[in-house]
């Protein structure tokens, strides 16, 4: 019985297949193929016609793939996985779908719930008008348009889509997050909404900021929201309380923080030395680099080399995930679906510019504009066989 790399090997045109760790798989493919002409190849060459192929947009690297069978033959249908994504500019990763803005403006998403659809679909938009900011999380995908209006689409029961709020003349949207089961975003004025769920106080329990001060970034994790301030604070409410995080603790003196990620249990931030500073609980796995560690959680923030620091920062669910400066990504924390260790070696001359952490794999954007994705792809939040959705 043909191995799949073997299947691989087949293909008329070049195809690299690397192996990472079990079955979990690296791609690249031609912008070329198509799907006729691959299952032709496959069904030429060896006689194998009971399978299922997906290809589309151009070339690809594609990780974590780990329900790729071993063999194939007529009674073990085979999903190579092969699914090329548009080159993009922006992307986020929810529980099991990724979002992302594509360089002309489009916002594409793959993967999905079966229980939730609508979470890949996207509505239209008017004429002239594009994407220019993207979020995801369990049930909600959220984008900001080029003239400032927030659209939503997915999982409505707790009113993350139909209440957002409506903004007085003049101002407009600038960022918007996508937490479990509720929404937080700024404003052009610096205003912070939020709107969904209030479980934990995490939409009602706000801060109140200093005379002056305003919101400049801000995140919406599972049971809480994190911000920073104009003056370089981080700020956070819902579970674990409502307070201020920047103390002489957790910065230098000469240190501020410039962005901050809330995810299932944590908040990372950076700060504007560098510096990766994580806080909050974790069932006892290592994304904290202080504060509750009732659970016995330790710092997982690697060290870096000389002269290198991070540039952005992302908390997924039990995970946390960074660039630095040289184009490295780095994870640390749960690694049950590789979205720790599974981070892919790129070609030469390429670097990884943007990251998200998801609810179990990481998504990414490297320097040609290619997404790369690492973890589970139990619903195609990876590789996009199941259900993707181009705009």
């Amino acid at each position: 019985m043909p191995t799949l790399l073997d299947v691989m090997a087949a293909v008329t045109w070049t195809v690299t297949c690397v192996t990472l760790a079990g079955n979990e798989h690296v791609f690249c493919v031609p912008a070329e193929v198509t799907v006729p002409q691959f299952k032709a190849a496959v069904a030429d060459r060896l006689g194998v016609a009971c399978f299922q192929v997906q290809l589309a947009y151009g070339d690809i690297l594609v990780t974590g793939v780990g329900q790729l069978a071993e063999s194939v033959g007529d009674n073990l249908p085979l999903s190579l996985a092969l699914v090329s994504l548009p080159r993009a500019s922006s992307i986020a990763a929810g529980v099991h779908h990724t979002a992302a803005i594509t360089e002309s403006g489009r916002a594409v998403c793959w993967g999905g719930h079966e229980d939730n659809a609508d979470v890949v679909w996207e509505p239209e938009l008017k004429p002239g008008e594009t994407f220019v900011q993207i979020a995801a999380s369990g049930s909600v995908t959220a984008a900001i348009t080029s003239s400032g209006h927030a659209v939503l689409w997915g999982d409505d029961r707790d009113g993350q889509i139909s209440g957002v709020p409506k903004l007085h003349d003049g101002e407009s949207y600038v960022q918007i997050a996508a937490g479990d089961n509720h929404m937080a975003a700024i404003t052009s004025k610096g205003h912070a909404l939020c709107w969904g769920c209030d479980a934990d106080g995490k939409v009602s329990t706000m801060p109140r900021l200093n005379p002056g001060e305003s919101f400049v970034q801000i995140s919406a994790g599972d049971y809480h929201t994190s911000a920073i301030t104009s003056s370089g604070d981080a700020v956070c409410w819902g579970s674990g309380g409502n307070k201020r995080v920047a103390c002489a603790r957790e910065l230098n003196p000469d240190e501020s923080f410039v962005q901050i990620s809330a995810g299932e249990y944590h908040t990372a931030a950076l700060t504007s030395n560098g510096r990766a500073v994580c806080w909050g609980i974790s069932s006892g796995r290592a994304v904290v680099g202080f504060g509750d560690d009732r659970n016995g959680q330790i710092s997982g923030i690697p060290e870096l080399n000389p002269g290198e620091s991070f540039v952005q920062i992302s908390a997924g669910g039990r995970t946390t995930a960074a660039i630095t400066s040289t184009g490295r990504a780095v994870c640390w924390g749960e690694d049950n679906h590789g979205q720790v260790s599974g981070v892919p070696a790129l070609p030469a001359g390429e670097t990884f510019v943007q990251i998200a952490a998801g609810g179990m794999h990481t998504v990414t954007i490297t320097s040609s504009g290619r997404a790369v994705s690492w973890g589970c792809d139990r619903n195609g939040q990876c590789t996009g066989v199941h259900g993707c959705a181009f705009a």
